[in-house]
């Protein structure tokens, strides 16, 4: 059964052998993410294995619907064990729910549960081999726990799926700055420019990197853009 603890003191159980451990903090939570996640792989599986048939979508959508609305205004208000919940009960009603996946690993993301968060969006790559989105989320996990040679491999990836995606480009770029690869560097981020060629953040990144690189003809290129686009840059 599926126990929470909405309130001290008060059970609420429903018919999914999940635990959220709504109320006990958010240490808890990330403990108990990964036999939840697993025990979601094993029904996946089971289920595909045994040619059962998904839950019809035309039946379940309102509640999925509601359940995302919600689930979404609870993170948007850090409260993410709450929205850990709405997660959970959204992917009992459709067990291969990208959406409940995706705000489950932003859920875990946010509260720096790593491990958690990465089971969730490899998971989501064994639903879609080409879900360029949790590839990149990986790259930023990566990242963000120091890991630049992996970060720098899924973004890698996560653009060779998609290339339009500037915020990847971005990212890429960045990396590529921490690892001393400047060329690189600009190049990735003159892609983000040319996908959002008024965006102030992506022409600074530009014009660092090409100082960076000691690309004079960029940086001087990308001085007279950020020039035309944010006028009141302190920088400038």
């Amino acid at each position: 059964m599926l126990v929470v603890r909405p309130h001290p003191g008060q059970l609420v159980t429903t018919g999914v052998k999940f635990l959220t451990p709504v109320g006990h903090g958010l240490r808890d939570l990330a403990q108990l993410a990964q036999r939840r996640l697993t025990a979601l792989e094993e029904r996946y599986r089971s289920q595909l294995a045994a040619g059962k048939k998904r839950p019809d979508r035309m039946e379940i959508a309102p509640k999925l619907q509601a359940l995302e609305t919600e689930a979404h205004e609870l993170f948007e208000a850090e409260s993410y064990a709450e929205a850990e919940k709405k997660c959970i009960e959204m992917i009992a009603l459709d067990h291969a729910s990208v959406p409940a996946y995706r705000l489950l690993g932003e859920v875990y993301v946010a509260t720096k549960s790593y491990k958690e968060a990465r089971e969730v969006y490899r998971f989501l790559l064994k639903l879609n081999k080409q879900d360029d989105d949790a590839l990149a989320h990986l790259g930023t996990i990566a990242s963000q726990q120091g890991n630049l040679a992996e970060a720098k491999e899924d973004l890698i990836g996560a653009l060779a799926i998609n290339k339009e995606a500037a915020s990847n480009h971005l990212q890429l770029c960045e990396i590529y700055r921490e690892l001393g690869e400047y060329t690189n560097a600009v190049h990735e981020c003159q892609e983000a420019v040319r996908l959002e060629p008024n965006n102030p953040k992506m022409i600074d990144a530009l014009l660092g990197a090409a100082l960076l690189a000691k690309d004079k003809p960029t940086a001087w290129s990308a001085l007279d853009q950020l020039k035309n686009v944010n006028p009141e840059n302190q920088k400038l």
